[in-house]
Formats: structure tokens, C-alpha cells, sequence
């Protein structure tokens, strides 16, 4: 076997290893854009999603994406400890697209119909690259370039990036609100982007 065709051998098991060497290439988070990918995800920015406040509507929705392909609810009871706030009656809605699902939480108490009703963001999950995301990124891309836009990320396998924040903000003294997001990119064989999931919570 001649030293050429070793060495274009021997790369064919050597590729998955390179998403290990590329964080090293980036010095550190970039908090700015991951921010805005965690938070904001699409870009144009779907009104009501900044910042960590998730609070839109379905009509809003049904403008950027269209009518699902197909739907799901469940009704569920939040036992939320708060005195004041205390525990509510909620709905789960699962929104599915063509690679595009969406994961929402809608509060019974509003007594709107469901197009009036003001939703919230629990769950994004994308698999085509037919979406625009922030940062000028989409499925389909490198790891390599993910990686050069965001920096390295908080945990890393072979095949999943996972970034995660909770940006606790301090808004009155000693009084912390914090936001919390996940992102979990998910890799193909060739190192490419093929999935992202974001989840969010807040407390």
C-alpha cells in the first residue's frame, strides 16, 4: 500500500476526532451570539422572543410558519410554589412542521381561544436548513463553523455541541431573575449540523 492511500485511509477514521481539536481553535464563549441563538433563535426575530421572554401569539406563529402539519394538547397541572403565584391549570401544544417543531405553553386562565391566545416558548427543535437562524448559521453547516461563530461550547461529545446559560440578572438588590436556556446541537457522520433543540426555563 503506497503512503498516499494509507494516509487517505487512515483520514476516514480520523474525521470524527477533528470536532474534538476545533473548540481548541475558539478561545473561549461567545456570549453575544450565543445569546442571540439561545434566545432569539430565528432570524427576524419572531415578536414577543428576546431576551428570554418567550410571550407571543399563536397568530403570530401562524404568519411566519403557516398551519402545522399536524397538532398535539395536553392539559397539565403547574404546582408552582410560589404564595402568590401559586399552582394554575396549563396547556402543552406541540406544533409540527416540515423539519420545524414547536413546543408551547399556554396559561387556561386567560380564557381566550387558542389563535387569540398569548403562548410561550418551552421547546424548538429544527432539522432542516430551509430556516434562517441568528448568527447567519442553519442546519447542514460545519461543527467547524458553529464552533468559529460560538466559541467553545459548555459540554462537547462526538457528536453534540451543548451550550448552556442561565443568565441570572439582578434586578433589584439581592433580587435575581434568572433565564435559563439549553441548546443541543446534534452532528451527522460528517461532522455537519443535522439537528438543534432549544429548551428554556425560567425561575
Amino acid at each position: 500500500m503506497s503512503v498516499r492511500l494509507f494516509l487517505s485511509f487512515l483520514s476516514i477514521f480520523l474525521v470524527p476526532l477533528t470536532i474534538l481539536d476545533t473548540a481548541s481553535a475558539a478561545d473561549g464563549l461567545n456570549k453575544e451570539a450565543v445569546d442571540a441563538l439561545g434566545y432569539e433563535i430565528f432570524e427576524n426575530s419572531l415578536p414577543g422572543v428576546n431576551d428570554g421572554q418567550h410571550n407571543l401569539s399563536i397568530s403570530i406563529i401562524q404568519k411566519r410558519f403557516g398551519d402545522p402539519i399536524s397538532t398535539e394538547s395536553r392539559v397539565l397541572d403547574y404546582k408552582d410554589p410560589d404564595p402568590i403565584t401559586g399552582p394554575f391549570k396549563y396547556e402543552e401544544l406541540t406544533w409540527h412542521y416540515d423539519g420545524l417543531v414547536l413546543e408551547l405553553g399556554a396559561d387556561l386562565t386567560a380564557g381566550k381561544t387558542v389563535t387569540d391566545r398569548n403562548v410561550w416558548l418551552r421547546r424548538v427543535t429544527i432539522s432542516e436548513s430551509i430556516y434562517s437562524l441568528k448568527n447567519d448559521l442553519r442546519i447542514g453547516q460545519s461543527a467547524s463553523h458553529f464552533l468559529m461563530i460560538l466559541g467553545k461550547p459548555t459540554n462537547q461529545t462526538e457528536h453534540n455541541l451543548i451550550y448552556e446559560r442561565d443568565n441570572a440578572k439582578e434586578t433589584k438588590p439581592g433580587i435575581f431573575v434568572v433565564k435559563p436556556y439549553l441548546i443541543d446541537i446534534s452532528l451527522d457522520l460528517k461532522n455537519n449540523v443535522e439537528r438543534i433543540e432549544w429548551s428554556w426555563w425560567s425561575h
